[in-house]
């Protein structure tokens, strides 16, 4: 007699089902894509030798050493506006969506210094969201002949299945399988061959998945830095990122052409909740060899996540061609320890005669460096999957600013993100292009910025292996506003 039992094991590949902890997951909480000021948004985050900026400070801690006076800022509002196309087996799908968020916040001391080079020590505190999460897709298509029912198949096998007995391993997902006759049982099944196969391949079903992600990283930092004649630029700040992430996603597959009487549909309702606070170290030095120029280095340590909190859930559901309904449920939680890999960034800025500037950078990660482990298990596999999978991306970002007016500047910036993937698997590169204005005052400033995301992945609903690969165009808008006090 088929029976109902709560469990989970998937056989997956790149894009997989939510499924816990996977290589994944190491290179999602990986990336940095840095918010911040307005000024910082409006000239491309190309601040890291201009300095004198919070959220610069994210980039090259030694910028702290450029100011003039304490400040105060802060970014109370960025609207994101998204908008991202899918398109999967010939159907192409636009889905929409609009964030708030709080980029940042940030309060900068300086403490004047009696001699003949020691110009001042310096003190910072705040935030900066250096990754936002919030997005929203929706894939649709149809299946021609392929079904998510042949990668339930394969875990069953997988997972050496045992109808008869399900109160051993992870059977959760295989039996709700079992028991909603989505799965068969090869013809040359038997107790010491468990092997099991799609109901539904070769029919042509309506597929479709929408997943929503919510939540970011918000970096605290604690930055000391030091001037030496106004030629060297020093700092040392400590970041502690507190990570929190969740996604919503809603698999299902629907005989919408009555092409069989095994289903009239099922869908997988898949949630995952990760939460954990971490560490890292960033030294940074700023030189200044000649009156127009700025050449600054930086280096920022391994974050390290020493308890990542994880809760997957997972609802099923299944209706047959009858009328009879299959449900179940299932809950998973874990934690585990991530290392993130280690960051380099090199800046240089050209100073036009106090009237503005124009500034590069570039900097490198290597995500391959990415690495997880638990007390119980050493994610062996996981990790030769982040090895296998992901290697090095450079980003290049370019920015500038100029003072039309004694208080009215404008600024436009410009960054492009390489793909951090191996062997062409997936695209992952972005351009960001950007402009800003701003109004200084002697003790007051405002700023205001636009950024416009583009970029291009493949997503594949289930296991690449089985699944055609859906092509995702990413767009997103944001509008940043920063108020500043200078005392």
């Amino acid at each position: 007699m088929k029976k109902i039992f709560a469990g989970f094991i998937l056989t997956v590949a790149l894009f997989p089902l939510l499924r816990g902890q996977s290589d994944i997951d190491a290179f999602r909480f990986s990336q940095i894509n840095r918010e911040g000021s307005a000024r910082f948004m409006g000239a491309g985050g190309a601040l890291g030798a201009v300095g004198a900026d919070f959220s610069a400070i994210s980039v090259n801690p030694a910028a702290i050493a450029i100011f003039k006076k304490h400040e105060i800022s802060i970014t109370p509002l960025s609207v994101s506006v998204f908008s991202t196309q899918s398109t999967f087996n010939g159907t192409s799908t636009t889905t929409p969506r609009v964030r708030y968020t709080f980029p940042q916040v940030g309060l900068v001391m300086k403490a004047p210094l009696q001699g003949d080079y020691w110009r001042g020590l310096y003190f910072g505190f705040g935030f900066n969201r250096i990754q936002d999460f919030n997005g929203r897709f929706n894939v649709e298509g149809r299946s021609k002949g392929h079904s998510m029912t042949e990668d339930l198949a394969l875990g069953a096998t997988a997972d050496n299945f045992d109808p008869d007995n399900t109160t051993s391993g992870f059977y959760g997902t295989s039996n709700f399988a079992w028991d909603a006759y989505l799965i068969n049982a090869d013809p040359a099944w038997s107790s010491s061959n468990r092997k099991y196969v799609s109901a539904l391949n070769g029919f042509d079903l309506k597929q479709s998945r929408f997943v929503e992600t919510r939540g970011g990283i918000d970096e605290m930092s604690f930055t000391v830095g030091a001037n030496y004649g106004d030629k060297f630029f020093m700092a040392a700040s400590v970041g502690i990122p507190f990570l929190n992430y969740t996604e919503s996603s809603t698999y299902t597959e629907t005989d919408d052409k009555n092409e069989t009487s095994v289903i009239d549909h099922f869908k997988f309702e898949d949630k995952l909740k990760v939460s954990s606070v971490g560490i890292n170290l960033k030294l940074g030095i700023i030189y200044q060899p000649v009156s127009f120029m700025r050449l600054g280095i930086s280096f920022q340590t391994p974050t390290y996540y020493n308890s990542v909190h994880e809760i997957f859930e997972r609802s099923m559901y299944a209706r047959n061609d009858t009328g009879r309904v299959h449900s179940s449920s299932y809950s998973n939680e874990n934690r585990y320890s991530l290392t993130t890999p280690l960051r380099a960034s090199f800046n240089v800025a050209f100073l036009i005669n106090r009237r503005g500037f124009i500034s590069l950078e570039y900097e490198i990660s290597n995500f391959a460096q990415a690495s997880m482990i638990a007390r119980n298990y050493a994610f062996n596999e996981e990790n030769r999957q982040i090895q296998a999978k992901y290697g090095l991306a450079h980003a290049l970002r370019i920015g500038g600013e100029i003072n039309v007016s004694e208080h009215f500047l404008l600024r436009a910036g410009y960054n492009y993100l390489t793909s951090p993937y191996k062997n062409g698997i997936n695209d992952g590169s972005a351009h960001i292009a950007s402009a800003g204005m701003g109004f200084r005052f002697s003790r007051f400033f405002f700023d205001l910025a636009y950024s416009l995301r583009l970029s291009r992945e493949k997503y594949w609903i289930y296991s690449a292996d089985l699944a055609d690969a859906a092509s995702m165009d990413f767009a997103r808008h944001r509008i940043y506003t920063t108020f500043g006090l200078k005392f």
